[in-house]
């Protein structure tokens, strides 16, 4: 999404609003491509009617709340499109993008029941939503499903606590224990937050950890990879650069002299990647 200059400053109501998806708690990128979306819709429904290049600049404004996810770009993408070539009913385009972008799910998880066969024992890291989502559809095929602890922000808790009130049998570990689980593991199942033009995976930290360790136990990993997170070479994410978050959620109160870092995301080969779940099929690997 390229800069576009734009002559007069936002209306202060719109800048409120962007300002509160930065300062709001991390979230996921599914999470953070609605409320961009919402903010976008009310933007464009403004009196008097925004311009085109109003709303591009403001759509540039608010991807920056997420600038690494390109499903956020993607999503305000669809609409600022939309929006522009034909205006009219800003919040009812963006409830449209949002059922395309549901229909693609839909899609996604239609072709991954293959890889769910009855009696699997599965591994996955932390939560997402869209890993979940697979993970109650298929719950009737799932023997048991182990859920490493995505530290620290404890979302492997809050998977295994809603898998166990599905009545599927969950069970809670640290990353540390990963080794022992993958003996008796029949497959590992991550999301991408982003997939590189190499087929590497930008995912939630641990993922690049887990794959290696598949690697070694021969254990098949597949990532949930929705069309919109593949980027192109021309892409700027098309590059993985360490980003770091607060330290605090690592260390709440600071210690002189401990360094601390809290990078949200790392770096997993293809080479390591059974195949992707994705909306036109599962995408296999070659060699």
């Amino acid at each position: 999404m390229s800069e576009v200059p734009h002559a007069a400053p936002f209306p202060r109501a719109w800048v409120i609003r962007a300002l509160q998806l930065e300062t709001a708690p991390d979230e996921g990128a599914d999470a953070a491509a609605g409320s961009a979306l919402d903010a976008l819709a009310v933007a464009a429904a403004s009196e008097p009617a925004p311009d085109a290049a109003l709303l591009t600049a403001y759509t540039q404004r608010l991807h920056r709340v997420r600038l690494s996810s390109p499903m956020v770009g993607h999503a305000l993408s669809r609409l600022l499109a939309r929006l522009v070539a034909q205006p009219g009913d800003a919040v009812a385009a963006a409830q449209s993008v949002r059922s395309e972008i549901q229909a693609e799910r839909q899609a996604l998880i239609n072709h991954a029941e293959p890889v769910f066969r009855p009696g699997l024992r599965l591994l996955t890291l932390g939560d997402h939503p869209l890993v979940r989502t697979l993970l109650l559809k298929f719950a009737d095929r799932l023997e048991a499903v182990v859920v490493s602890e995505g530290r620290p922000t404890s979302d492997g808790v809050r998977l295994a606590s809603a898998l166990a009130e599905m009545a599927l049998p969950a069970r809670l570990i640290t990353e540390a224990q990963l080794a022992l689980e993958l003996r008796s593991t029949g497959m590992a199942l991550a999301a991408a937050e982003r997939v590189l033009p190499n087929g590497d995976v930008v995912a939630r930290v641990g993922t690049a950890l887990l794959a290696q360790l598949c690697a070694a136990y021969r254990v098949p990993l597949f990532i949930a990879a929705p069309q919109a997170v593949w980027v192109e070479e021309r892409d700027p994410l098309a590059h993985f650069a360490v980003e770091q978050r607060s330290p605090t959620a690592v260390l709440p109160v600071r210690v002189p002299g401990v360094e601390v870092s809290n990078a949200p995301f790392d770096l997993t080969p293809g080479s390591l990647v059974a195949g992707y779940l994705a909306e036109t099929g599962i995408i296999r690997r070659e060699g």
